[in-house]
C-alpha cells in the first residue's frame, strides 16, 4: 500500500484524470505556448501511470480480501443463502 487513502475511488479517478489531461499536453491536443511546456508534462507520465496501477492494485486487492471475509462469515453466508 502507497498510503491507506490512496486505494480511494475519487483519488484514482482523479489521478486518471490527471494522466489523461497530461497525455492530451504531451500529444499536442491542448494549445500549449511554449515548447518547454509539453516537455514538462511528458517527464511526469511514468509517474503518473505508477501511481494509477498501484492504486488499482490495491483496491483490488481491497476488495478481494473484503471477499474472502464476507464468504467465511456466517451471517453473511445465511443472508445469502437464507
Amino acid at each position: 500500500m502507497i498510503h491507506a487513502w490512496t486505494s480511494q475511488p475519487y483519488l484514482i479517478d482523479a489521478v486518471r484524470t490527471l494522466f489523461d489531461l497530461t497525455t492530451k499536453i504531451v500529444d499536442g491536443k491542448v494549445e500549449q505556448s511554449e515548447e518547454n511546456s509539453r516537455t514538462e508534462p511528458s517527464t511526469q507520465l511514468p509517474d503518473l501511470v505508477t501511481i494509477y496501477i498501484r492504486s488499482m492494485k490495491e483496491r483490488l486487492d481491497w476488495f478481494s480480501r473484503w471477499v474472502t471475509q464476507c464468504s467465511s462469515s456466517p451471517e453473511l453466508i445465511s443472508l445469502q443463502h437464507g
